[in-house]
């Protein structure tokens, strides 16, 4: 009989366990990927691990002009996630919500 109440006690707290850590999802794994802007179809940010990587697309008399700005996945908070870009002194917020992702007031689209 005690041998029962161990096992049992024991699959409860594996199972607790088990539920706690699947509801701990990471911001950082909701941001992972490709983001077009919505506003801006040639707005590209491609997020991968600690790393961020804007892309500005424009076209001006015939020449294609791409800008690449890099930065920096920071502290993580309760609903978002602090990022650093180079050439900009204050950090920006990165939010997901509902498959969309806003930069502070531009927002995102997943791409792939």
């Amino acid at each position: 009989m005690n041998k029962i109440k161990k096992r049992s006690g024991f699959l409860v707290v594996i199972l607790i366990l088990s539920i706690t850590l699947a509801a701990c999802g990471s911001i950082k794994e909701d941001v992972q990927g490709k983001w077009e802007s919505v506003d801006h179809t040639n707005l590209i940010l491609d997020i991968k691990d600690d790393n961020v990587e804007g892309t500005y697309t424009e076209k001006t008399e015939g020449t294609t002009n791409k800008k690449i700005v890099k930065g920096k996945l920071l502290e993580e908070k309760d609903d978002y996630i602090e990022l650093k870009m180079e050439g900009i002194t204050k950090k920006g917020k990165l939010v997901p919500k509902d498959d969309k992702l806003m930069f502070d007031e531009l927002e995102f689209k997943k791409v792939d």
